[in-house]
């Protein structure tokens, strides 16, 4: 931000006099300088036992940068294939000067200057492009400059992003695996929102708001370390939080690094700045102290404080073996040498100690989607679908709400039906069935309710769904459920508890209606949830949530022992979650949803069941539908759904809702997409 708006300027001698004094007294306490009459020297961070990366203290100004210009931003681009500053000043506009790296003054060289009047500044280059994020001082609306590689920065034509609602005091890029670019914008009040600037898929720009963001009061500055996808907030007052910068997961924030008592920062934070993998600044007035994230990113710690000749720090930047300063109160550069063999090697270390980024996988969009349930929090749980026997097109999806029941959509995401049946958890369908020798064929769902723990039983009569029958089970925490048919005249259902327990029953019609009998009962090690049964080959799968993927033989007189044949690990990662089959012209595979990394991983579903590959669900610029994450449960079928389906449909409950931040959905895939994404 501009931290001169958050201070008071006075004029009179006096208290100029009073200024120089503290300034001066801060200088001699942040480098110990010969001459200052200190006995008590306060640094920005308390470092008894810590080696400092610098060897020497060394400052000097940047050519050609004069007093007064109201010096606002600092970032690093590339300019004709060499690193370079670019300083943002809010009255001669942004000036690209580089940096003679031989030498330990900080020698410059003004390149070039674009007119104008900004503050703010952050970067990101890519092999492909560059870009500078910065807003205009006159107005705060925030703008991007974006070039190839090879063409000059300083020529490319500045964009005008959407204005914000509040003022803008804090911005930062962030550029994921897929080399989609966001931004985030804060208002220094406990607001904010992330967009979506850049999409790689399209190469182009996109300009979306993807969530609202709810930080503390006083978070007036951010940075993004792309490297482990952290988002850094410094709190004024208090310290510096990570969040997650991925647009998907839950917003969840770990203290990072805090001021006393809480922590060892002893000033107050001005601002943090991303300046290596793994690594940022933090600086107040008083100084910098560079850090590490480490213990997979819930702390820092200190790699070195930072000795500064500089009386009001307002950014920072790393290049060519020195960390740069923007001096505020002269409006000029100076800089601190950083030890770059030092600096790759604590990299190395993180590397080590930080838990991975999860893998890149092949990226589908969603076609359209379900509205957001009525309320937050975690409602919206599992799908299944009805395919219409003559207008596939007019096919349904079934989709829970645990907290209120169940709703029927159309293939375009609309709404058709809902009924409140109770805390429906799963649900399962099965079409054609006939429960008893002299009954009709009928299309039958049926659900775990949690509100009283029983099977509820619905009719599916040319769409409609009706809710007829409530079986009690004997469990005390139903959860899962699904179907299996072996033949039209037979149809079993299978139901879980959460400690494990597994119940089969037989579905009957009787005069008083549809009812139940008990025949198989038994249980896994820890919670259970999904299942889905190959009718074809009589095979059942189930999704142990901390163990991987069980093969069980779903018919009522078989063993009662499973075989785990997809652990948790590598490609799994927990909970294990949604379960679903599908056999159709581009194969026969059994989908299963990584919980923990968003993905989704497809198996054969035939023996010996190898792993076949992963994907995720990715922003839809286009139609505006965000990617999924946190997925629960998933449906799939291999029947041809019109011309969006053409190979079969896959919908995927969304535990994060975004583009606009609304309450949990569900989202229609493109099987044929999966197909092809994995095939290229």
């Amino acid at each position: 931000m501009n931290y001169q708006h958050n201070k008071t300027h006075t004029t009179t001698t006096t208290k100029n006099l009073v200024r120089r004094s503290t300034s001066i007294a801060l200088i001699c306490a942040i480098t110990g300088l010969l001459g200052c009459n200190s006995t008590s020297q306060k640094t920005l961070y308390d470092t008894t036992d810590n080696q400092p990366l610098y060897a020497q203290n060394a400052s000097a100004s940047v050519s050609k940068i004069k007093a007064g210009n109201k010096l606002s931003g600092l970032a690093v681009v590339t300019h004709k294939g060499r690193q370079v500053m670019a300083i943002a000043s809010e009255k001669t506009g942004i000036t690209l000067a580089a940096i003679n790296s031989d030498s330990q003054a900080l020698n410059t060289q003004v390149i070039s200057q674009l007119k104008g009047s900004y503050e703010l500044l952050d970067s990101r280059q890519t092999s492909q492009r560059q870009w500078l994020i910065t807003a205009d001082a006159q107005t705060g609306q925030p703008v991007v400059f974006s070039a190839t590689q090879d063409s000059d920065l300083m020529s490319a034509t500045a964009t005008a992003l959407r204005e914000t609602r509040f003022q803008t005091d804090a911005l930062c890029l962030y550029l994921d695996k897929q080399n989609n670019l966001f931004a985030f914008m804060l208002d220094g009040y406990g607001g904010g929102e992330m967009r979506w600037l850049w999409d790689a898929r399209k190469d182009s720009l996109v300009d979306i708001t993807v969530k609202q963001l709810s930080l503390p009061p006083g978070s007036e500055s951010c940075a993004v370390d792309d490297a482990s996808a952290a988002l850094l907030v410094a709190e004024e007052e208090f310290g510096v939080w990570q969040y997650p910068a991925e647009p998907e997961g839950a917003w969840q924030r770990y203290l990072v690094a805090a001021v006393k008592p809480w922590g060892k920062v002893q000033a107050s934070p001005i601002g943090v700045k991303a300046i290596a993998p793994y690594h940022f600044a933090l600086f107040s007035e008083q100084g910098a102290v560079v850090y590490r994230l480490n213990n997979n990113g819930t702390h820092a710690e200190v790699i070195t404080p930072v000795k500064l000749n500089a009386q009001e720090i307002a950014d920072v930047a790393w290049l060519n073996d020195k960390l740069l300063v923007l001096d505020e109160a002269v409006d000029t550069i100076v800089s601190a040498p950083l030890a770059t063999k030092k600096i790759e090697k604590s990299i190395a270390t993180a590397k080590q100690q930080l838990a991975p980024l999860p893998e890149v996988y092949p990226t589908v969009m969603a076609k359209a989607q379900t509205p957001a349930m009525q309320r937050r929090g975690d409602a919206a749980d599992d799908p299944a679908i009805w395919v219409h026997p003559t207008h596939p097109e007019k096919s349904l999806v079934l989709g829970t709400n645990k907290k209120w029941g169940l709703f029927v959509y159309d293939l375009q995401g609309n709404e058709t039906q809902a009924i409140a049946t109770g805390h429906i958890n799963n649900v399962d369908i099965r079409q054609g069935v006939r429960l008893a020798p002299n009954k009709k064929a009928q299309d039958i769902a049926i659900a775990s309710n949690r509100s009283d723990n029983t099977l509820t039983v619905y009719t599916l009569n040319n769409g409609h769904v009706k809710q007829v029958a409530n079986i009690a089970t004997g469990l005390n925490d139903v959860y899962g459920v699904c179907l299996y048919a072996p033949n039209k005249q037979a149809l079993y259902a299978f139901i879980n508890d959460k400690d494990g327990r597994f119940k089969q029953y037989q579905l009957i019609e009787n005069t008083a209606g549809i009812d139940a009998n008990l025949v198989r009962e038994f249980h896994l090690d820890s919670q259970p949830e999904a299942c889905v049964a190959n009718d074809a080959t009589g095979e059942l799968f189930i999704g142990e949530e901390d163990a991987g993927v069980w093969l069980f033989d779903a018919n009522p007189t078989a063993s009662i022992s499973g075989r785990l044949i997809a652990a948790v690990g590598d490609v799994l990662v927990a909970d294990v979650e949604g379960l679903g089959l599908i056999n159709n012209a581009l194969g026969n595979y059994l989908v299963v949803s990584s919980q923990g990394d968003n993905s989704y991983a497809i198996y054969q579903a035939e023996a010996p069941y190898n792993y076949v590959g992963s994907f995720r669900v990715g922003l839809n610029s286009d139609n505006q539908i965000d990617g999924t994450s946190e997925t629960d449960g998933i449906a799939i079928t291999g029947a041809t759904l019109g011309e969006h389906y053409p190979q079969g449909l896959l919908v995927i409950q969304d535990g994060f809702n975004l583009m606009p931040s609304q309450p949990q959905n569900f989202k229609y895939v493109s099987w044929q997409d999966v197909i092809h994404e994995l095939a290229k």
